[in-house]
């Protein structure tokens, strides 16, 4: 994905020389840093339930999603932007 935002932004640097090509880069870059917090913060609370449920009686209907999920979800979210 970083060489994408690389790629996009010396095309754009070539279009629009007066433009500040690496701004592209950054928002892509802070963008990317933002969903690897979402999926961290997925990560954790599935860990605390999963903690939780460890060794309980629970009702074997519930299936808990995982980091993978979360994952494709975001690739999701993203490709139909």
């Amino acid at each position: 994905m970083n060489s994408i935002a690389t790629k996009t932004a010396h095309v754009v640097s070539e279009v629009y020389p007066s433009s500040n090509a690496n701004a592209l880069k950054e928002l892509f870059c802070a963008v990317i840093q933002q969903l690897r917090h979402i999926v961290h913060a997925h990560t954790v609370v599935l860990d605390s339930v999963k903690s939780n449920l460890n060794g309980q009686q629970y009702n074997s209907d519930i299936v808990l999603y995982n980091k993978e999920d979360v994952w494709s979800q975001v690739q999701t979210v993203v490709c139909s932007s």
